[in-house]
């Protein structure tokens, strides 16, 4: 899962809208931390 979300947070700096639309449970994760 760590290493999932550290390649998700590469991917969001890249493309912050991609991320939304593809996961947007990853910003209640990010949320948590």
């Amino acid at each position: 899962m760590v290493l999932f979300g550290s390649s998700q947070k590469k991917v969001g700096i890249q493309n912050p809208v991609f991320r939304k639309e593809t996961m947007p449970d990853i910003e209640k994760d990010l949320e948590c931390w």
